[in-house]
């Protein structure tokens, strides 16, 4: 029989598994042939289960190895949207989930069909209880019902998909399918290897290896058609469509595929999935001696092309389950890379012995200009012919491709032999040194970096509010790492703002015992499908996380202010594409006036530059002239400068920067509630290289009022020697005043001072800008990213009447006793 899930988590019987008269049935949990099917109550999954999306009405089924959850019906566009899809998938409890969800996809002769939730329905004939997904064209004339089924103490979901075409012509061409996401770490196929750029390609099955479990999609009546998407953060999910022919009238067409779950890595996957294809195995395992501090063995086809890659365990110890036939071997370690040949026997294992290639050496020691040892990062690029090194595999903190972060600015890398270039850094306000070095298996190489303090930045603080770990489902970085980072980054004060899920990074900065040099605050990115991201800091460890299902941003303000009083709602990356809030909601700036119902303005800054817009300073350009605009009708916001780092590669911590004006700067000692005031008061300036210190009237900065029409503006722009410091403009009211005459390329420490005389008629704002004309190409090399620095604001009483009125806004605005 089949029991339909209603909303409100009823149970009914469905006569001939249709929907029409039900009949009242068992309630949830149901348990048979040792699999339970179970309604999550109000709690939604145990604690714990940080990742899991699982919650409230949605449904819950265990095998006894395997658990995964459906979404379920309630009210609101969001939860709607989740209705009906995998959710989560893991090995008994939650607190290890990296999939984010799978979605079933049907087309036909070529375009994807618009599927309606029916709803979700317990199947209890056969072996055991299952869930079946019922989805219908609006018409209805085609339906797509997807069976999940997990067998006891199974380690696999089977999906099985039944197409029926109720109309009266043939369907042609129907494919069918799924679109999944599990970033965080690159998808892997056979032939295709870990893809890097969106592409197509045909592949028997997928992988995913996570930090504790893999995941495989394996197509069991031959290979499918993949997609890989990837957005501007990395590999965002895959869709997967097999072409199953055509439906005649009043038939029905099934598809079966599985998905597997398994605790290892992408080895005990293929095994599982190549046992799925009915291949016949075996296994090439070996040891690399002398175990090496990382290697990779990866199995390529008679044509070169990749079959499997796995990493070795501590003790250089390696397995590969492979399908029989020939391959060619491939070892890459830290002194560089071997191959062999092997022929792969039914279920036997091949011994396969690597002699780890030596490698050289290369000792660095990093200290301030008094002698005291300092944290850095350093970045090392081959020499052609020389290859850039890989130094880890994975993300990791001692070693992520060819960049190492150091806590205790000293080491020892592992290189293969060869010519290198060694840029040592520790952020914006310090020099940085580059060494050309040569090491091979007999001799090393040593350096030691002095990095010198060359821009002061005494009263203020500087702040990176958006920063994504490992509790980012698209992110791989633990929380030591991302510690790690902006400590090698300068950054003096960091905010942790992962997706929908408030992480604490207090236990990572005293295991570096770091409390001195880092204060932090926990904090939240408010994840939504429909509206944008949010950020909300400072935001307290016991609070719920704000609503971002079915709800609108006038509600989850409200819950911030309700939950977090006092902390800043930051809207991030308004105009990125597909997730940006000011593109949602239709913002026209220069009315202030958003044209979608539900949309808020009333929130306190805005991330006027992220990380990722730094190669684009036409969209940055846009960016502050759309802020200058919400400034002129009366629009209060504090602009800010994040990083939004995902990663440890590439997109750098602390890249751009905020500094805030505090009373007490100390890392260790400032409070959150202090750095929070600063920012909704607009007490900061956005930094990507420059330093910028305004004043007004000699004692009046960034978020201050003055009073009297006549003001000396006073700009000083500081950077270190590597960072190009062209000019600095004056800016009132959105439009540019003054600019100042070009400069020379400053030495360490240079700055450039500007002092400009307004006589203000108008209430008015002034911004100070500061840019470069080069690249700073030694910290992001092969890109071009120019430096630049802006201020808030500083307002303009010119009447002298206590009221603030910007240029084009209707009323007056009080001027704050504070200011």
């Amino acid at each position: 029989m089949t029991v339909f899930l209603a909303a409100g988590l009823a149970a009914y019987l469905v006569a001939g598994g249709h929907r029409g008269t039900l009949t009242r049935a068992p309630k949830l949990p149901y348990r048979a042939a040792g699999v339970t099917v179970s309604a999550l109550p109000a709690g939604g999954l145990a604690s714990g289960a940080e990742q899991a999306e699982g919650s409230a009405g949605d449904f819950l089924v265990q095998n006894g190895r395997l658990s995964f959850v459906i979404g379920g019906d309630a009210p609101g566009p969001e939860r709607q949207a989740r209705h009906g899809v995998l959710l989560d998938l893991a090995l008994k409890d939650f607190r290890v989930d990296e999939l984010v969800d799978l979605r079933p996809v049907l087309r036909v002769a070529g375009k994807t069909l618009q599927l309606n939730m029916v709803g979700v329905s317990l199947v209890t004939e056969g072996k055991f209880p299952f869930l079946r997904i019922e989805q219908a064209t609006g018409d209805g004339r085609i339906e797509l019902t997807t069976d999940f089924r997990a067998a006891p103490n199974a380690s696999k979901i089977e999906l099985v998909a039944h197409v029926r075409n109720a109309s009266a012509a043939v369907l042609r061409s129907v494919e069918v399918g799924e679109r999944t996401r599990w970033p965080g770490a690159p998808s892997f196929a056979p032939r295709v290897g870990f893809p890097r750029l969106t592409s197509r390609a045909q592949v028997p099955w997928i992988g995913r290896q996570g930090a504790r479990l893999s995941y495989a999609l394996v197509f069991p009546r031959g290979p499918v058609q993949a997609a890989f998407f990837f957005d501007i953060v990395g590999q965002v999910g895959q869709e997967t469509l097999a072409e199953v022919g055509d439906v005649p009238a009043s038939a029905t067409l099934d598809y079966r595929r599985e998905l597997i779950v398994v605790e290892g890595d992408m080895g005990r996957a293929a095994e599982v999935a190549l046992r799925a294809l009915g291949q016949e195995i075996g296994w090439v395992e070996g040891r690399i001696e002398p175990a090496p501090a990382w290697a990779v063995v990866e199995a390529r086809f008679a044509d070169g092309k990749p079959a499997l890659t796995v990493r070795a365990d501590r003790e250089g110890f390696f397995t590969l389950p492979l399908a029989v036939g020939d391959y060619q071997l491939a070892l890459r370690a830290p002194g560089g890379e071997d191959d062999s040949e092997v022929s792969v026997l039914p279920n036997k294992a091949t011994v396969v012995k690597f002699v780890a290639p030596v490698p050289g050496r290369l000792k660095f020691s990093v200290t301030d200009a008094d002698g005291a040892a300092l944290a850095a990062r350093l970045v090392l690029r081959g020499i052609p012919p020389t290859k850039d090194p890989e130094l880890g595999p994975v993300e990791q903190g001692s070693g992520a491709k060819n960049v190492v972060y150091s806590r205790a600015g000293a080491g020892e890398l592992e290189l293969p032999p060869g010519h290198y270039h060694v840029v040592t850094s520790h952020g914006s306000e310090y020099e940085l040194t580059e060494h050309d070095i040569e090491v091979d298996a007999q001799n090393g190489a040593s350096i030691h970096s002095v990095l010198a303090r060359s821009v002061d930045t005494r009263g203020w603080l500087a702040c990176d509010f958006h920063l994504h770990a490992a509790p980012s489902r698209d992110s791989s970085v633990t929380l030591s790492d991302r510690v790690l980072s902006l400590l090698a980054e300068g950054v003096e004060y960091a905010v942790s703002t992962d997706h929908n899920h408030i992480t604490d990074y207090t236990r990572a900065i005293l295991e570096h015992r770091a409390k001195d040099e880092l204060g932090t605050t926990p904090g939240i990115e408010i994840t939504t499908t429909t509206w944008g991201h949010f950020n909300a800091y400072p935001y307290p460890l016991r609070a719920p996380p704000p609503p971002y299902s079915g709800v609108t941003p006038v509600e989850i303000f409200a819950a911030v202010h309700a939950r977090a009083p006092g902390a800043v709602i930051q809207v991030n990356h308004p105009r990125m594409p597909g997730v940006g809030y000011f593109n949602r909601i239709e913002l026209n700036a220069d009315i202030a006036s958003a044209a979608t119902e539900g949309a808020s303005l009333e929130f306190d800054a805005i991330e006027v530059v992220n990380g990722y817009d730094l190669e684009s300073p036409q969209l940055i350009q846009q960016n502050l002239r759309e802020y200058f605009a919400l400034l002129n009708v009366g629009r209060r916001y504090t602009a800010t400068g994040n990083s939004d780092s995902h990663r440890l590669i590439i997109n750098w911590a602390g890249y751009p920067r905020t500094y805030v004006r505090v009373a007490d700067d100390k890392p260790g000692s400032v409070r959150a509630e202090d750095v929070a005031r600063a920012v909704n008061d607009g007490h900061a300036s956005v930094s990507n290289g420059i330093f910028l210190s305004v004043l007004a009237n000699g004692n009046s900065g960034p978020g201050d009022t003055v009073t009297g029409s006549r003001v000396t503006l006073e700009v000083e722009a500081r950077a270190p020697s590597w960072v190009d410091l062209s000019r600095v403009e004056v800016w009132v009211n959105g439009g540019l005043f003054s600019t100042s005459p070009p400069m020379a390329k400053p030495t360490p420490g240079g700055r450039l001072v500007w002092r400009v005389e307004l006589d203000l008629r108008l209430d008015s704002w002034i911004v100070a800008v500061a840019r470069g004309d080069e690249p700073m190409r030694q910290v992001f090399v092969g890109r071009r990213v120019l430096p630049f620095a802006f201020s808030n604001p500083i307002f303009v009483d010119s009447d002298e009447n206590g009221v603030f009125r910007a240029p084009e806004a209707p009323e007056p605005v009080p001027v704050p006793s504070s200011r």
